[in-house]
């Protein structure tokens, strides 16, 4: 039998980039620019044509990992800063030479478990001062 593909509308293209781009992801960010270095994390921005504008605070060095959207994970990856050191050249003259390095070390947390989620939608509950 010959399975005939179905073509994807443009809304459910859409609507399906815009469900990969969300999806979630937990990781740990540090930020290795040294102008950022007292920061406790940064909002970032990201988005395109088909999925929009996606926004969320990023905070540096979560030590319980933090979840954010596919997308600015992606972009988090590919973010660069310029950062500058001293050379001497062969007459022993000093000049500044910058070079780019990643901005952000990112490392992929797994996602939590059924009982850390509990745990966590308990915290949470209480700290809003709500309870199930």
């Amino acid at each position: 039998k010959v399975v005939k593909e179905e073509k994807e509308t443009e809304g459910q293209l859409k609507a399906r980039k815009r469900k990969e781009a969300n999806a979630l992801i937990r990781i740990r960010v540090s930020c290795m620019n040294p102008v950022k270095k007292e920061w406790e994390g940064e909002i970032i921005t990201t988005g395109n044509g088909a999925v929009g504008t996606i926004r969320k605070y990023v905070p540096f060095n979560a030590d319980e990992g933090y979840h954010v959207p596919h997308m600015i994970y992606q972009q988090l990856l590919q973010r660069q800063c310029q950062v500058f050191y001293t050379k001497k050249d062969s007459k022993g003259n000093k000049s500044r030479v910058g070079k780019l390095i990643k901005e952000f070390s990112v490392e992929v947390l797994p996602p939590l478990t059924e009982r850390e989620l509990k745990d966590l939608a308990q915290r949470q509950a209480m700290a809003n001062g709500t309870s199930d």
